[in-house]
């Protein structure tokens, strides 16, 4: 099922279906659209947004030893000390 809103009187029920960055255009977050934004740009979204979500994941397995985390994200020592010091 479709969400559709009542973005103005020009686009009356608009099917707001997102995107691979949100969910919906009106929940949004990025300064500029992700279908109007060049390729380039796009790849820069998405890589930014895939570093998030392994920061957190490391985040969330702190209790792991460094070697473990390494192991199960596949991702350097460096990596997990940057994830860690970008927390604040």
């Amino acid at each position: 099922m479709r969400k559709t809103y009542n973005i103005d009187a020009y686009i009356p029920n608009y099917p707001d279906e997102g995107c691979g960055i949100a969910p919906c255009c009106l929940k949004c977050k990025e300064p500029k659209c992700f279908e109007d934004m060049t390729i380039k740009e796009k790849k820069y979204a998405l890589s930014g947004r895939a570093k998030r979500q392994r920061d957190e994941e490391i985040r969330r397995l702190r209790g792991k030893t460094k070697p473990e985390l390494m192991r199960m994200l596949k991702v350097s020592t460096s990596t997990i000390k940057r994830a860690l010091k970008r927390e604040v």
